[in-house]
């Protein structure tokens, strides 16, 4: 209330830091600090928002979320870790007052993963909470736009090996509203859903996945028993494909019974012996004093010395 003439250079210096540090990331800027201090100022906002407040939305906290790089990498702490607590609180401030927003966040924030040649894991499972806590201000009209967008990267991260964004991505059912949407488009969620899900019948290494996974598949077929019973017979019933628990092992190979030089197996031509080895050329010659020097009682082998020289 003492500062009210002064709250527009406010906003403007700390858009300004805000701005210049989504472009070009400096690990000692205080960005925690900053959005801190922006917290109260986005408190006071009268909804709905004007464009002014929309812009700071779209044009400094979103942007935020671009930084790829790392803070310690031997310690796997992204730059993003340092703020993004702060950054996740302003933005739900501004969606508090205004819902509609969060289709464009979400949308936002899928563009801002980490591509496959930069592989940034910590901050995957930061984004997949952030769009957790924005799917409670989406209507169905709003999850509907939003879904081609989601579905994509869900199933992308779904069918990874890696189980710390498995786990993120599956406990987007531990929300009712998230569990109320799928529900109301089942028809279009299960059938893209159920073959990542499945993973061929192939049992993931994680066994904390495996539990997470068996349960929402129990929500999505409670959600639509008959699409998911389409779904399955398409996958596994007659023609399909066989599960991988189902698959017969092969047979050990059969042992075959050593054959004879002398002898040659059934059907064949008898082996001729090559008369260019050594073992031809040597016959029944052994070494001397293999068969005429045994053991002695003192327990040595042979008798003879070498001369001394």
């Amino acid at each position: 209330e003492r500062f009210i003439s002064r709250r527009a250079l406010l906003r403007s210096m700390l858009g300004r830091a805000l701005r210049s540090f989504s472009q070009v990331p400096l690990k000692k800027l205080p960005v925690a600090m900053l959005l801190q201090a922006l917290a109260p100022i986005i408190k006071g906002f009268a909804a709905p928002l004007s464009s002014a407040h929309k812009a700071l939305l779209n044009e400094v906290l979103l942007p935020l979320h671009r930084p790829n790089e790392w803070l310690q990498w031997d310690r796997q702490t992204p730059l993003i870790s340092l703020y993004h607590k702060e950054l996740a609180h302003c933005i739900v401030l501004l969606l508090e007052k205004e819902p509609s927003l969060a289709p464009r966040c979400i949308e936002v924030l899928c563009t801002h993963f980490p591509q496959a040649r930069d592989a940034n894991t910590p901050k995957e499972v930061l984004l997949i909470h952030e769009i957790s806590c924005f799917l409670k201000f989406l209507d169905l009209e709003g999850f509907q736009q939003v879904q081609p967008t989601l579905m994509r990267h869900m199933l992308r991260l779904l069918g990874s090996q890696n189980a710390q964004p498995i786990q993120s991505v599956l406990l987007f059912w531990k929300e009712e509203k998230f569990v109320e949407l799928c529900q109301r488009v089942s028809d279009k969620l299960v059938p893209a859903l159920l073959p990542a899900l499945l993973r061929g019948g192939e049992i993931f290494w994680n066994p904390t996945v495996n539990r997470m996974t068996s349960l929402v598949l129990e929500k999505l077929e409670q959600s639509n028993a008959e699409v998911f019973k389409e779904c399955a017979e398409r996958l596994w019933g007659p023609g399909g494909a066989v599960p991988a628990f189902e698959i017969p092992e092969p047979a050990p190979p059969r042992e075959e019974e050593p054959i004879d030089a002398g002898r040659a197996p059934d059907g064949q031509q008898p082996r001729q012996p090559n008369i260019a080895s050594l073992k031809f050329g040597m016959g029944d010659w052994k070494p001397p004093g293999a068969t005429s020097s045994g053991s002695t009682g003192t327990g040595r082998v042979g008798t003879s010395q070498p001369p001394l020289t």
